[in-house]
Order: structure tokens, then sequence, then C-alpha cells
């Protein structure tokens, strides 16, 4: 369950947050179960740089960091390739790390950053053998300048979801998929249901382009349909899933990540909203797992809801001198909540240029303003880390 007063966001393997080395070490690889079907893999390739075979560095902002991948898988031949060596925000020490998986490969969260400072910050990954990046995680605090366009994910367990009718299951294990042998999904557990008539509802503050991802077990059989109702209005729309079971031709793992339903852009303009999941129709031995959601943040200068100016405590609705009163003082206490929105406007917008003068958000794709650390000025004396990574060298 998320933490109160903090936010998640969720940046895919392909965005610019992640600056890949120039080594052609890491492949990029459309793989069904992947978050957008995408992720970055490490290469098993030695290079004429040094002992350090490659390197992502990750800019982002917020005060931790989250890895969500495919562990590499264990070489017995060589111990150190299930560890890698991780720099924090250039800090000259750099120190080791293992993927925490007993049984590798698997797609899980292999990598978590300490706490941080709210702010701007550096991580880089150094000796990733054969593991595979698929998404990154950032905290936030409830800052609507810092979550401003980006895509926020809500965890099946997180309390922005309620949860109707005695069906529903919630369960931590891992499951068998395509995109790894073992697969965790997204905060460590999912919820399930088989039964007709049981929904969800999430609730969201503000924001657009609401998706809801689960899980898509194929070898099941029979049909599940839901039914996908926002802000209360009319049926968006009913989406009829029919699994062929395992001993069918082209049957499929399970698999993760799967995008249920999106909601569609013109029914999302920005602001809150509340979308309801409903199980109509389960025949077999079908289930609905849901895993998370997404939603994108609104901009700062998204156009927002009219201003409400609340008459003064204690107004009569009867007097014609209290009503007088209560219609100037609406007025005046309108222009003044007008100028003070004008000036926390100008703040906002000072405070968002100071911060691109720093460091760009994760999802603001003018990166060549944000800070990289060459390695060669943080990283330790060789042997510290596996080895000493020379970028002059040809």
């Amino acid at each position: 369950m998320a933490t109160p007063g903090v936010v998640s966001v969720i940046i895919d393997d392909t965005n610019e947050a992640f600056q890949y080395d120039e080594l052609d070490t890491w492949v990029w690889v459309d793989m069904t179960g992947m978050y957008f079907n995408t992720s970055h893999v490490a290469q098993f390739v030695e290079t004429d740089r040094g002992d350090v075979l490659n390197y992502v560095q990750v800019l982002f902002e917020g005060a931790s960091l989250a890895i969500v991948g495919t562990t590499a898988p264990r070489n017995l031949a060589d111990p150190a390739s299930e560890t890698f060596s991780v720099i924090i925000d250039g800090v000259p020490q750099a120190f080791n790390s293992t993927y925490g998986d007993v049984s590798p490969p698997s797609y899980r969260q292999w990598y978590t950053s300490p706490p941080l400072f709210r702010g701007a910050h550096n991580i880089t990954l150094l000796n990733v053998l054969g593991a595979a990046i698929d998404y990154a995680v950032v905290t936030h605090g409830n800052n609507s300048i810092a979550l401003a366009g980006q895509t926020v994910v809500v965890d099946s367990a997180d309390a922005a979801v309620s949860y109707a009718g005695a069906g529903w299951a919630a369960s931590a294990a891992a499951f068998n998929g395509t995109a790894a042998g073992s697969i965790m999904p997204y905060g460590g557990s999912t919820q399930a249901t088989a039964v007709v008539g049981n929904n969800f509802t999430l609730t969201i503050p503000a924001g657009s382009q609401l998706t809801v991802y689960g899980v898509l077990d194929p070898t099941r059989v029979g049909q599940l349909s839901l039914e996908y109702i926002l802000d209360g209005g009319p049926l968006v729309r009913r989406v009829d899933l029919t699994g062929t079971g395992a001993s069918a031709p082209n049957s499929t793992a399970p698999q993760a990540n799967f995008p249920f339903f999106t909601v569609p852009a013109a029914l999302a303009a920005p602001g809150p909203h509340t979308l309801v999941v409903a199980v109509v129709e389960c025949t077999g031995n079908q289930t609905f797992v849901f895993d998370y959601a997404t939603y994108t943040a609104p901009l700062l200068d998204a156009p927002g809801g009219p201003v409400v100016v609340v008459p003064p405590a204690g107004a009569s609705v009867h007097s014609g001198k209290s009503r007088v009163g209560a219609i100037v003082g609406g007025v005046v206490g309108g222009v003044v909540l007008l100028l003070l929105v004008g000036l926390l406007l100008d703040c906002v917008r000072k405070r968002r240029r100071q911060v691109r003068t720093r460091f760009d958000y994760p999802f603001n794709h003018k990166l060549h303003r944000a800070t990289l650390i060459p390695l060669e000025s943080v990283l330790p004396p060789r042997g510290d880390v596996k080895g000493a990574l020379d970028l002059e060298a040809k």
C-alpha cells in the first residue's frame, strides 16, 4: 500500500531519463509482457574500456528510485555476475548491490535506492550483466509542480482504490509468465475475482488518460467481460476476453502489464475522475486479476474549474442588507482571491524556470539541459568497483 502523502511516477525504459552507455552493450527488445512491450537488456559484452562492461545513468526528480525488470541469469562460472555497482549523485565511493533473486532470472523490482532528499538526482548502475530494465518508479510528495505531465501509478492496494463485493482476494504470489520464468506483480500484490457483480472504483484527484493494467492468462477457458463507467456516466465500454485453454495451439503463458482498458482521451479531460470497473460475465475458470492503474497528472497551465466564492459565515439569506453585504464581500473576496491566484501562478512559473535551470523532470524531453555526471570523475580507483571506465579510450 502506498505511503500517505507519497505519489509514485512510472518511467518507461525508452524515456530519455535513462542515459544508456554508448558502448552498444544495451539492446532494445520488443517483448510481450513488459510495460509498453519494451525493455532494455544489458548484454554480456567484453569491451576494451576496462573492466566496466556497461552502465546506465538515471536522471530523475524525487525522493527514491526503483528499477523493475528481469534479473540477470545466474552464471556459475562468474559469481560476480549476480552483483552490480551503484553510484548516487556522483559520490566518489560506489557500493555493490545484488538483484535479491534466489532463483534467477525472474521479473521483479531488482533495485531500490535508499531514501533521498526530494530534489534532482543522478543514479548510475554499473556492470549490469544480463539484466533487463522495463521501467523505473520514482516517489514524489503530493506536489503538483513535480507531478505535472507525468504518469502516476496507482497500486491495487492503494487507498485510491475501493473494492465492492465479497469475491475479491489479494495475492502476493509470483506467477509464471511471458516475460520471465517467474513474475512478481507491481507493488508485490494483485487483487483478483471471478464473481460477477464485483467491481472496484478508482478515484484520482486530477488527471487524464486512465489505464487499467492486470494479468491476462490466455490458458484459462471461458469468457471474461468487464464494463467501465467513468464519473458516474453511461457505460464507456464493455471488453470481452475469451480464453482458449492451455492445450490450444497458440496458447501463451500469463501476461503481466496487460492494458485491459484505456479511457478515451475525449472522455477524460484533466480533472478529478472516478472509474468503476465491473465484472459482468465470468465463465469457465476465468479470473480478473487487477495489478495497477496509471494516469497522466495535469499540466500546470491546464484549464481548471471556476473560482467559487463562499459567502461570509453567518450571512442571512432573508436579509436584503445581508445579501448586499454578501455580494459586496463576495466581489471583494473574489478580486483578492484572483490576485492571490495570479501571484501564486507567477511564483509557480518562476519556480518552474528555476527548476529547469537546475534539472529537468524525467518526462521533459529537453534532457540536454540536465546535468550528466561524467563517470570518469566519480568512479573510485580500480578495484573498488569491478573496474574503472575510461571514456576516452577507443
